[in-house]
């Protein structure tokens, strides 16, 4: 390696550690930005928005691709948002994770450690988030673990029609469909 970068002009050199660093600062900032993104696109600002919506998109693309381990990260550093004050925050954290189990093959791995959080939320005051969190679990792939379909059954009389309606008819095709990793 030595002999290698000896034989590099010092432009060249000089590239690639900038190269380097900036690959670096990337992939650090990345964990960051996920709650910039969903605070920007609450914005009342449309130029804000759009962007933040762009960014967003690209920023789960590269979630979809990565290994379980750098998404566990990712969805680990955006999990406390779940305890904002803004149900707006909570709502949008609870898209991404819904966005997640649905589109990845190994789902159910990669958010494994977040499902007490979400079995937690299942309990909580907007609708809009328990209906969230039930679609990100009900998605998990390839197998719902047995605990969140127990969940599921538990949560059918939802005091929201909606949630509730869709909670009864996922919670039986999961069954039918022996989509879970144990029988319940």
């Amino acid at each position: 390696m030595e002999s290698i970068i000896k034989g590099m002009d010092r432009h060249k050199l000089a590239l690639l550690t900038l190269a380097g660093t900036f690959a670096a600062g990337f992939a650090r900032a990345q964990g960051d930005d996920w709650m910039q993104y969903i605070r920007d696109q609450l914005s009342t600002d449309t130029t804000v928005t759009e962007a933040a919506a762009k960014s967003m998109r690209g920023a789960i693309d590269a979630a979809m691709h990565e290994d379980v381990a750098a998404l566990r990260k990712h969805l680990a550093s955006i999990a406390p948002a779940f305890q904002d004050k803004d149900e707006r925050v909570r709502n949008a954290v609870s898209g991404i994770f819904y966005v997640l189990s649905q589109s990845r093959e190994n789902s159910a791995e990669a958010i494994a450690p977040s499902i007490p959080t979400l079995l937690s939320l299942t309990k909580d005051n907007n609708a809009q988030l328990r209906e969230n969190v039930f679609r990100t679990l009900g998605f998990l792939r390839p197998k719902v673990p047995p605990q969140v379909v127990a969940a599921m059954h538990e949560s059918v009389r939802d005091p929201d029609p909606s949630a509730r309606s869709w909670l009864y008819l996922q919670s039986r095709a999961l069954s039918r469909r022996g989509r879970t990793t144990k029988s319940c």
